[in-house]
């Protein structure tokens, strides 16, 4: 679909539309857009001030111009709010349509009116699809990637390169085409190389268009020094948690001196009392012994 096209008019076009480019009777225009573009359709006459234009899309009402304005009820609602005529530029007979936020289900072919019968102009619409890639490390491996594409139209090529720009082997790609939008997804693998850094690049000429992605992304360490940093911290997660324990032994050492220091201190406190009445009972004990020594001479005495 895609390989008779010439170089890709997309949204340049914006800029510079001739009065006279696709002019009545000239043969059909190939226009080729991407996905989310903007693109011009052109279409001239050479009339002044023309009051009726309209524009379908295969059997689809894509606009309508007459009476002065533009005529939404006529529209299909596929192309509500995306198409639209360059006014200032109606009255020097330039009907090219300004069609913003591509879809693949605008390509096919565009036809461009004055009157219901006669065509003035035909545009062959091809719309091609890109969008950024991922790569990942395929879970279980850990030294394979895997890049994916998702959504490319036509198949686009997937290619692995070094931090060189060389490319690395690689096993083949594998391509789903979904039957409903007709896009292409893609994924390929590739073998890690340690120290390296890995490139995907995923290109499709055809629509001039190439997305790359990195790994590691936004990093500029290598993958050796990233595993000696894993280790690395996984020892210093031991050694804080080792001493999380010392000081929690330490704590609870602590804590027990603690509490053996102030049960003695208060078996001490409620010893103090019976040692003072032990004092003041062996002080009366002794006052006695020595009164009746001082008797034990009397009666010596009178008895002599």
């Amino acid at each position: 679909m895609f390989a008779s096209l010439p170089v890709p008019v997309t949204v340049l076009l914006l800029a510079a539309v001739s009065p006279l480019l696709n002019v009545t009777g000239a043969s059909t225009v190939k226009i080729l857009a991407v996905v989310g573009q903007t693109v011009i359709l052109p279409c001239a006459v050479r009339e002044e001030n023309v009051l009726h234009v309209g524009w379908t899309k295969d059997s689809d009402t894509a606009f309508v111009y007459k009476d002065g304005c533009e005529a939404f009820g006529d529209k299909s609602d596929a192309f509500l709010y995306r198409t639209q005529l360059i006014l200032k530029e109606l009255k020097d007979g330039n009907m090219s349509l300004r069609l913003s936020d591509v879809r693949l289900s605008d390509a096919g072919t565009w036809t461009c009116r004055r009157t219901r019968t006669q065509v003035d102009c035909t545009v062959e619409l091809s719309v091609g699809a890109a969008s950024e890639p991922t790569l990942a490390v395929v879970p279980g491996t850990g030294v394979t990637l895997q890049c994916e594409a998702a959504c490319w139209v036509p198949k686009p090529d997937v290619t692995f390169l070094d931090a060189q720009g060389n490319i690395i082997d690689a096993e083949a790609s594998k391509y789903h085409q979904d039957p409903e939008s007709r896009c292409y997804n893609v994924t390929r693998r590739a073998a890690m190389q340690a120290g390296n850094y890995f490139t995907c690049r995923v290109n499709q000429s055809e629509i001039n268009q190439t997305k790359t992605v990195k790994i590691p992304d936004n990093c500029t360490i290598p993958w050796t020094v990233a595993i000696i940093a894993a280790v690395m911290f996984s020892i210093v997660i031991v050694i804080v948690c080792q001493q999380r324990n010392s000081e929690w032994v330490r704590k609870w050492i602590c804590a027990q001196s603690s509490v053996q220091s102030l049960t003695s201190s208060k078996s001490q406190r409620d010893q103090a009392p019976l040692l003072q009445n032990n004092s003041e009972l062996q002080k009366e004990i002794d006052e006695l012994k020595s009164k009746l020594h001082d008797k034990d001479e009397n009666n010596s005495g009178l008895t002599k």
